[in-house]
């Protein structure tokens, strides 16, 4: 049962990127507490619902084709849908110069576009149920992080769609929630592609990495409470706002921090 006295209202969901990762332990924690789950991801969704009492359904779609995603869905199982979560992440790393263009796109595709197409096309339904759509946003949306120009770009791009769309449906009665869940200890990390430059030295991130599972809890709380965002005090938030305020130096923080900066030089020919 999820660890919450308040009882939620919302009992048919739809979570992308479902298979692993913070999108698993949501899926897993609703359909524990009897609400029903539309998983999809580009992998094979292994969530055994034999002890579980709500119930599952698996897409397999990789989001990248986000055109096509609403030839996912039957008609008559997306009409009681009340709330979205989009978990569903994709990252390329590179230098700018390094980096394809249709790698810097597939960010934006599964990271951005999948998001707002799947919004649009369960808005009608969203009106009729006053329903809740969760958006998984990053602290990298607000630091710009040396080689993982995609990234950032792309879940910017997805914390201004929240921040737009938040205001603009709370007339319907539907609630936009902004999730900033911080580093977590998922497969994400082992599918991140590299290119160019930084393969060799790929990331250096010292964070202590969260277990979804906390975090999965902490966004039930926040849907529960009909908060608009998830947003803790921390040494990664604390940043952000310094970053905003004192910006070169914070530059030069995340050069060390990251690692980088020797891989980020051309050697001599």
């Amino acid at each position: 049962m999820l660890k919450n006295k308040k009882i939620m209202k919302y009992k048919n969901f739809i979570i992308t990127g479902a298979a692993s990762g913070l999108g698993e332990s949501l899926a897993r924690k609703l359909l524990a507490d009897g609400k029903n789950v539309i998983g999809i991801d580009k992998d094979k969704i292994k969530i055994n619902t034999d002890n579980l009492s709500g119930n599952l359904r698996t897409i397999i779609f990789d989001l990248k084709d986000y055109e096509k995603i609403d030839q996912q869905f039957h008609e008559n199982e997306i009409q009681n849908i009340d709330c979205l979560i989009n978990c569903a992440g994709y990252e390329t790393a590179g230098f700018v110069d390094d980096l394809p263009l249709e790698e810097i796109t597939r960010n934006f595709n599964v990271n951005t576009m999948a998001p707002i197409a799947l919004t649009k096309f369960l808005l009608p339904i969203f009106k009729k149920n006053k329903a809740c759509i969760i958006n998984v946003i990053s602290a990298m949306a607000t630091i710009g992080v040396p080689g993982r120009l995609a990234y950032c770009m792309s879940k910017s791009a997805l914390q201004m769609f929240s921040n737009v769309t938040r205001a603009e449906f709370k007339y319907f009665g539907i609630n936009v929630i902004t999730i900033y869940p911080e580093v977590m200890e998922t497969p994400f990390w082992n599918s991140i592609a590299y290119f160019g430059r930084i393969h060799a030295a790929k990331m250096n991130d010292p964070r202590k990495r969260k277990d979804p599972n906390d975090v999965a809890d902490e966004v039930i709380k926040t849907i529960n409470k009909n908060k608009s965002f998830l947003w803790r005090l921390s040494m990664t938030n604390l940043f952000v706002i310094f970053y905003g305020i004192f910006t070169r130096i914070a530059d030069k923080i995340v050069d060390v921090i990251c690692n980088i900066k020797d891989s980020n030089i051309i050697p001599k020919k």
